[in-house]
């Protein structure tokens, strides 16, 4: 089965890149295994949706309760996908998240083609509401699941992302592929921290960076 353009769920079309990448680098048709930390309800702006309709494996992390139990709907009964109702960040045990809800969008003419900029977003309304959740260190994750790798790890955590990249081993992990959203006041540190892992980045679509190996 091909990816085409009308098959991404993505911000700006990653998940297409992510796709032609190990379409290039393996193999036509290659399945892997993913990890998707922040993977809110599964489709909105998913860079593993897509990926995961093709029959990839998968590891789903989201905090947020109400996004939880649509992810938790949507892959029922699906044995190759793993979901974790936790943060992961800097810190073991109870932390404060706010959880944003449901994005209304019914003030946007939405195309198939749209590239959600900063500018668009300011047209996004949402309900902000704090909560409390667990959350515990990449490190700890990896003990609590057990060795696993991946081939394509993508991290969109609306700030921690920087600070989850630092502890994630790529060469350990076997990952090929990362993808990592950033604002302008963190996109230095994660390119020069990618740079002395000798990551290569393959692609920048203005919200999100991919590096390979």
């Amino acid at each position: 089965m091909e990816m085409t353009f009308n098959d991404s769920k993505s911000e700006n079309e990653e998940d297409l890149v992510i796709y032609n990448f190990f379409k290039l680098s393996e193999r036509s048709g290659f399945v892997g295994n993913l990890l998707d930390i922040g993977a809110n309800d599964g489709i909105a702006l998913s860079n593993s949706y897509a990926l995961i309709k093709l029959g990839w494996k998968a590891d789903l992390v989201e905090p947020a309760p109400k996004a939880f139990a649509k992810l938790e709907k949507l892959y029922s009964g699906n044995p190759n996908i793993r979901l974790h109702n936790f943060a992961i960040g800097n810190t073991n045990g109870e932390i404060d998240f706010y959880d944003v809800g449901k994005l209304d969008t019914s003030n946007l003419k939405l195309k198939d083609n749209i590239s959600l900029t900063s500018s668009t977003y300011e047209n996004w309304s949402y309900h902000e509401e704090k909560i409390k959740v667990q959350c515990m260190t990449f490190n700890n994750f990896l003990g609590k699941i057990g060795n696993k790798q991946w081939d394509f790890i993508t991290i969109d955590t609306e700030g921690l992302d920087y600070d989850i990249f630092r502890h994630i081993n790529m060469v350990k992990l076997n990952c090929k592929c990362l993808c990592i959203e950033y604002h302008e006041e963190n996109k230095d540190q994660i390119l020069e921290l990618a740079g002395a892992r000798r990551l290569h980045k393959y692609y920048d679509s203005g919200r999100n960076l991919i590096f390979v190996r």
